[in-house]
């Protein structure tokens, strides 16, 4: 066996550093101890771009599903939800659903199933064709009777095709922000006490609202 032509066949598969073999090696060795290596070279390559084991200090985009849903027993009667819960039309039709304590009799509202007290939160909203439309937070206690833009509680806006509603509860702010290029439109500030929850609006029976996947940044940091 040539040590040379053993050097030039690593090479071939990328690896950083030289190795001799052993003349006594026969070739069968030599063979499966290159494809041995090639293999844990491409592993590594592959498990290092999933984010598994990364020797940058920060890496990797994971897609997600949409971060927020729809609750249903906060809806409007007048409110068509699709089944996954993330997206809702206005209708002419007032479905024959229970007046719980939850549920808005008068705005056609719904809230999302999960409420936040504390942390940074986002959730995109593609409203597009949408004529009529309100988003925002509002808090637990908050009532959901009668008209609600009237009481304390509910902090909101209306804008572009695509919206980011940016909650940092612990910072006191509701920002909002096109979704497609980032821009920052708007921001309130308020101190916030209690848990708050998504609130959407709608008029609109041709287009409804959908909230969108959203991309979350992973970032991993390695200690020496």
């Amino acid at each position: 066996q040539n040590p040379s032509a053993s050097t030039e066949l690593f090479t071939i598969v990328s690896l950083s550093h030289t190795h001799t073999c052993n003349n006594n090696l026969n070739n069968e060795f030599v063979i499966i101890y290159t494809i041995l290596h090639f293999f844990v070279f491409w592993l590594f390559k592959i498990i290092s771009s999933l984010c598994i084991f990364s020797t940058k200090p920060h890496v990797c985009v994971f897609l997600s599903s949409a971060p927020v849903t729809l609750n249903p027993i906060t809806a409007h009667p007048q409110l068509v939800l699709s089944e996954d819960l993330t997206s809702v039309r206005s209708s002419d039709e007032r479905q024959k659903l229970p007046d719980n304590p939850e549920r808005f009799n008068n705005t056609r509202s719904v809230l999302g199933s999960e409420g936040f007290n504390s942390g940074t939160r986002f959730w995109d909203v593609d409203v597009e064709e949408n004529t009529g439309w309100i988003l925002g937070v509002m808090t637990e206690s908050a009532g959901r009777k009668g008209e609600v833009y009237r009481t304390s509680g509910i902090w909101y806006t209306c804008y572009y095709p695509k919206i980011r509603v940016t909650l940092d509860w612990d910072g006191g702010k509701l920002s909002f922000s096109d979704a497609v290029n980032n821009t920052h439109l708007h921001t309130l500030t308020h101190t916030f006490t209690e848990r708050v929850f998504p609130y959407f609006n709608t008029g609109c029976k041709l287009s409804p609202l959908r909230i969108l996947p959203v991309k979350i940044r992973v970032s991993v940091e390695h200690q020496n």
